[in-house]
């Protein structure tokens, strides 16, 4: 079964290092969405990024299976205030009641932000 078919999708496994070793082997541009600090590498995050370089898309559809999906994490940048909305919108829709949803913090780390900052 595949989950999810789509064009312009870049996809893999997240790497999850130590801050300190950033400074030794610092991330290339490409490789920053799929890294993450290494405290979260229990999660064995599988990450999906759409991009169209021809068009400016501020949502993009695509179907997916739901039983493909294990748990949802919402983006550092939605306000935590708002993000407690968000969780109880999709658990309302059919087959998401279950779904485990989290809002990551990542962005909350300063030597973090630091590093990834070096990329750009």
């Amino acid at each position: 079964m595949s989950c999810l078919q789509c064009q312009n999708i870049t996809s893999g496994k997240v790497s999850y290092r130590l801050v300190k070793s950033l400074k030794d082997e610092p991330p290339k541009l490409p490789e920053l969405p799929f890294i993450k600090r290494k405290q979260y590498e229990d999660e064995s995050e599988y990450r999906m990024i759409y991009e169209d370089r021809n068009k400016e898309n501020f949502t993009k559809s695509f179907k997916i299976d739901l039983n493909c999906i294990e748990r949802i994490t919402l983006s550092p940048w939605l306000p935590k205030a708002l993000s407690k909305t968000v969780k109880n919108l999709i658990r309302q829709i059919p087959g998401c009641s279950d779904i485990e949803i989290i809002r990551t913090g990542v962005i909350d780390n300063i030597q973090w932000k630091r590093y990834a900052d070096k990329c750009l």
